[in-house]
């Protein structure tokens, strides 16, 4: 009898290959700003223009100048962002999470707001420390400034937690509608929230959903 040679099918791998393709890219924000500002500035510009991102922050901050930098790079760029803290998103790091399309928090996450501080490591003279003072401090207002309008809130509100610093958690952060909250019961879920396994049905049905705080 002659073997009847069946078709191999390559539709599963197409659609694996599609996936894997089409997956978002994501960029861990962590440590010190300014000493992997050349890091995170790469791995931004590999993203093509209009595209979506997850951004992972656990950061205390570093040089205001690199923030706004990581923060005019998500926005002119028309990136689709989504962050989240996963520990601590502290200081310069608020502008470039402030800049996310969506924010995400959990309530163990810890946002501290405070007012900018500088220093120099080398010998300045007194006009030019002067000088310096003088930048610095039309610097500061005009951050502080864009950080409210990039949170959305109004100038007030965001100089009282600015001046003279508080430490805002993720579920006060979600509270004023600045965020999302990713609830304790969510976070104990073993399936996850963000990415579901595409092969387990019973989670996807059974998943939990983000949750906008009250």
């Amino acid at each position: 009898m002659e073997e009847i040679i069946q078709p191999v099918s390559y539709v599963g791998k197409l659609v694996a290959m599609s996936e894997r393709d089409e997956r978002i890219p994501e960029i861990a924000i962590t440590g010190d700003l300014t000493e992997h500002e050349s890091e995170f500035t790469n791995q931004l510009l590999d993203i093509e223009p209009g595209s979506a991102c997850t951004l992972y922050f656990d950061s205390p901050g570093g040089s205001p100048y690199c923030a706004m930098s990581l923060m005019t790079l998500i926005r002119l760029r028309g990136l689709r962002a989504t962050g989240i803290v996963t520990g601590e998103c502290s200081s310069a790091a608020l502008w470039p999470f402030a800049a996310c399309e969506r924010r995400l928090v959990t309530a163990y996450s810890i946002l501290l707001f405070h007012p900018m501080k500088w220093q120099s490591e080398e010998s300045v003279g007194l006009s030019e420390a002067a000088e310096w003072a003088r930048h610095f401090g039309q610097l500061e207002k005009n951050m502080d400034e864009l950080l409210a309008d990039l949170f959305g809130v109004s100038r007030e509100l965001m100089s009282g937690w600015i001046n003279p610093g508080r430490y805002i958690s993720g579920s006060e952060l979600a509270g004023a509608g600045l965020a999302e909250l990713i609830s304790t019961a969510d976070i104990a879920n073993a399936s996850g929230i963000m990415f579901p396994s595409p092969n387990v049905a019973s989670r996807t049905t059974n998943k939990p959903k983000l949750r906008q705080s009250p």
